[in-house]
């Protein structure tokens, strides 16, 4: 009867011993277990402390882009809690802003390089090894409009009548010249796949010293152009920025003053910054705001640049710009009459495109024996600018950019497009904008 006895209790013990071996199996499981998720909950912490810095650096630049609109020389912003302006968010971030050079030359745009740290909880924790920085490089500046290298672009179109020549080349003393080289090109960029013509109200066709673009009809006689290219190929989508970028409002007039991120109120504010006057007369530097009261007429002076002069009113005869030029801007319109002029000088020495006149207001006129000695492009800006060209011989030198129509009202008004124009391309700078972007 002792025999069953011992072997149950040589089956407990076994059993006992099988049991602590399944519990330190699972003990040694558990603990395995425990240390990869502790590892993984560490992984994703650290992963997302992360995150929340590049935030941080992100904030940064938003802070530095927002103050340099008012602050152009803004260096450095210094240690700034989220918290300050995100109740309840963590971290923080610093700035340095220097300008982006070129073999030790500043940028001519300005554009700058914005270096921004961001640091989860602070900077002090990174430093003492307990926290996460990050860092976000971008460079921020002017963009560029690139409206093409054509003697007339257009958006709407171009109009006229019994003209024997809409463009012709001229030499640097604006003498007809026969130079196949130069394209003095007319485009209408359209408003759609079909709309946007060249047409003539007479029954002749005109003789055109370059190519004839336009998503609609064009009505020359190819055999006097370089070349005829229509069809929907030919539209030019976003040719020109919209007229809320421009500065327009919904009914198409533009805001005053000019506000926001708009190109009417950057060259205002780049003119302000030079100071107002109320009187115009005899020479005038640059940058400069002349305000007119908006109908005012500027003649009879002088510009000179570098820098932006901003005209609140129209302008009228005999204006000379340059040398050097200004950026010269004007909210109204611009008409010259009689034997009068407008003159644009380049600087001595150059034969750069630079903007010689950005017109805001809906009208640009040449009448009479006036001359444009424009030596550059006319932009004109306003969605239904009308450029008329209203002379008895050709009298405006330069390029014609119109975001509405270009008219050659008189029979013998034509555009002469000068040799030292021959393939450059008319940019304007946009708005600021972040032109890059790095992580690190």
């Amino acid at each position: 009867m002792r025999r069953p006895a011992i072997r149950k209790g040589r089956e407990r013990g076994m059993a006992l011993v099988m049991a602590i071996v399944i519990a330190l199996v699972c003990l040694v499981i558990v603990a395995g277990l425990m240390q990869y998720v502790i590892s993984e909950y560490r992984a994703t912490h650290l992963d997302w402390r992360r995150v929340q810095a590049l935030y941080c650096a992100e904030a940064g630049v938003e802070a530095a882009v927002e103050a340099l609109k008012s602050n152009p020389t803004l260096t450095t912003i210094s240690e700034t809690t989220l918290e300050s302006s995100l109740p309840g968010a963590t971290g923080s971030y610093e700035v340095s802003v220097t300008p982006v050079q070129s073999a030790g030359v500043d940028d001519p745009l300005g554009a700058k390089q914005i270096t921004a740290t961001g640091y989860v909880p602070s900077k002090a924790e990174v430093a003492a090894g307990r926290g996460v920085d990050r860092r976000v490089v971008v460079i921020y500046g002017r963009s560029t409009w690139d409206f093409g290298f054509d003697a007339v672009r257009a958006r709407q179109g171009v109009e006229y009548g019994s003209n024997d020549n809409l463009t012709v080349v001229v030499d640097s003393n604006y003498n007809i010249v026969n130079d196949p080289s130069v394209d003095a090109s007319i485009r209408v960029t359209g408003e759609g796949a079909t709309i946007g013509s060249v047409y003539s109200t007479a029954a002749n066709k005109a003789h055109v010293a370059g190519t004839v673009s336009a998503p609609g009809t064009v009505d020359v006689n190819p055999s006097r152009t370089q070349g005829v290219f229509t069809g929907p190929d030919q539209h030019v989508p976003n040719a020109f920025p919209d007229a809320a970028t421009l500065g327009y409002d919904a009914a198409g007039n533009l805001v005053w003053p000019p506000v926001g991120d708009t190109w009417a109120a950057n060259y205002y504010q780049e003119a302000l910054a030079g100071g107002t006057i109320y009187s115009a007369s005899g020479t005038i530097v640059g940058p400069k705001y002349i305000e007119l009261g908006g109908s005012g007429t500027l003649s009879g002076v002088t510009l000179r640049g570098p820098g932006t002069i901003f005209v609140h009113g129209n302008m009228g005869d005999n204006v000379t710009n340059g040398a050097p030029p200004a950026t010269l801007v004007v909210s109204g319109n611009f008409t010259t009459t009689g034997n009068t002029f407008y003159r644009y000088n380049p600087a001595p020495g150059t034969e750069e495109a630079e903007p010689a006149l950005i017109l805001f207001g809906e009208t640009a006129e040449i009448k009479g024996n006036s001359t444009w000695y424009l030596n550059g492009p006319l932009y004109a800006l306003n969605p239904n600018a009308q450029v008329l060209i209203n002379d008895s011989a050709i009298t405006c030198f330069g390029a014609l950019v119109s975001n509405g129509t270009v008219k050659f009202k008189s029979s013998k008004g034509a555009l002469g497009f000068p040799q030292m124009l021959k393939s450059k391309r008319f940019t304007l700078r946009g708005l600021p904008m972040v032109l890059s972007y790095a992580a690190q």
